[in-house]
């Protein structure tokens, strides 16, 4: 199981919002902040309640767009760094660390399941970035192999985030701020990049 997971709300009945700490995960810090940025606020919660107060017909819930869903709430996760009350140079360490790992493990994830990796060419690929331990190889190999394409809803979709974030900036000049970029995404909920 996840370290942790939102349970959408029904769409009768937005207020019932429910986040799960998965207990083995044994989470705590800044692990557990993070996660629940992820999870609640600003992340699959608020992403879920504010896209249905902006106004968003209630038919809108039942089509997926992992991607944008998942982008976001990785996209505010990294954010969440920053506010977690550390010195700045560690929460951008943190963050690049985690983003780098996502990266691994989604090209890790293209290269077993597009490309054909058998679990030697995964550890070479491991290997060159350092990581030679056999047995985080073994269970990185054995999650991405479980479930195929996992990785990349949150990386890509992060990515994504990334580029409409530079593109408002580009656009907005001046005018831009995070404020009204975030607003933006939560009025518009989720849709296709």
């Amino acid at each position: 199981l996840a370290p942790a997971f939102y349970l959408t709300a029904p769409i009768d009945d937005i207020s019932r919002n429910v986040i799960y700490l998965n207990k083995g995960s044994q989470y705590s810090g800044i692990q557990l902040f993070t996660t629940l940025a992820h999870e609640g606020f600003p992340g699959h919660l608020y992403q879920t309640t504010g896209s249905c107060q902006a106004g968003l017909s209630p038919i809108r819930a039942l089509l997926g767009f992992p991607g944008y869903v998942e982008g976001w709430a990785t996209y505010v996760e990294m954010l969440s760094y920053r506010y977690a009350g550390l010195d700045e140079t560690l929460a951008d360490m943190l963050m690049y660390n985690q983003s780098a790992l996502l990266s691994l493990y989604a090209s890790i994830d293209m290269g077993i399941h597009y490309d054909g990796w058998s679990y030697s060419d995964m550890t070479s690929f491991l290997n060159g970035y350092g990581i030679t331990d056999s047995g985080a190889a073994r269970s990185i190999y054995e999650l991405i192999v479980e479930e195929p394409s996992h990785y990349l809803k949150y990386y890509i979709g992060y990515l994504e985030f990334l580029d409409l974030k530079d593109y408002a900036k580009e656009t907005l000049g001046e005018a831009y701020s995070d404020r009204d970029f975030h607003q933006a995404i939560i009025r518009i909920g989720p849709a296709p990049f």
